[in-house]
């Protein structure tokens, strides 16, 4: 058993709807590109068999954490005569933060004997546990069609899910002294498909308003009518993220032998 320190290189991709299947965020293209990158940390336990000659078969569970997490913002896309100035000021209609918040792994291996040294494959299924945070946001004032010149938060929802998936990868161990192992290892891990829902999630920024619409006809005359708009911050169509993920680790570890 033992403990292991490393860096993982991660990356979830995927889509997003309205409640209804319908394209949303469609600033962003209706999708999320989303890559994660920080250091990890784990513990890990198992158990090694040395078969007659140089061949050794094992088996090992570990579980690993850390602040790999990354975030996106959906830009204000209503017309408005104030959409260009939010735009420009990076205020965002909403956000999702998205952490990889845990992953446990329970794999086989099977390695060769090099004296102190081992040399391993291992592979198996892996679980990773991923929490998404979405931020909504809303116009503080109505000057044009319900969109002011500043956004408030309005409020935040929050989803998690568990991924499985398989774990592929290898290594090179060493022991040093009767008990005492190093070792340094590489693996893969890819997991399913899965959707976060958002259900109060909002089709927009503005807020109720009145205002009135003038035209001009061709022989001079001008028309006009009020409009009366519920503003989109009041109507909830939902948000839903399919996405998948895959991660790159790359670690030190050092083990005690019993």
């Amino acid at each position: 058993m033992g403990a292991d320190f490393g860096y993982g290189l991660g990356k979830t991709s995927g889509s997003v709807t309205d409640s209804m299947g319908n394209a949303a965020d469609i600033e962003n293209g209706s999708r999320i590109d989303q890559k994660m990158r920080n250091v990890l940390g784990g513990l890990h336990a198992g158990y090694n068999y040395q078969l007659p000659g140089n061949l050794v078969l094992g088996v090992e569970a570990d579980i690993s954490a850390g602040n790999l997490g990354s975030w996106s913002g959906v830009p204000v896309s209503e017309e408005s005569t104030a959409t260009q100035w939010l735009r420009n000021n990076h205020q965002l209609e909403s956000d999702t933060r998205y952490n990889w918040d845990r992953m446990i792994t329970l794999r086989g291996k099977l390695g060769y004997s090099l004296g102190r040294t081992l040399i391993y494959g291992t592979g198996g299924i892996g679980w990773l546990r991923e929490t998404q945070t979405r931020n909504q946001y809303r116009s503080v004032d109505a000057q044009n069609r319900g969109i002011g010149s500043a956004l408030e938060h309005l409020f935040a929802e929050e989803d998690r899910k568990n991924r499985q998936g398989f774990v592929l990868g290898g290594g090179v161990e060493r022991a040093i002294g009767d008990h005492w192992s190093v070792r340094a290892e590489y693996s893969y891990a890819r997991f399913e498909r899965k959707t976060f829902s958002f259900a109060k999630a909002r089709e927009g920024v503005s807020i109720a308003y009145s205002d009135f619409d003038v035209t001009w006809h061709d022989d001079g005359t001008v028309s006009w009518e009020y409009v009366n708009g519920p503003g989109s911050s009041n109507i909830a169509n939902g948000r839903k993220v399919r996405s998948d993920a895959d991660l790159h680790n790359i670690r030190l570890g050092v083990s005690y032998r019993f």
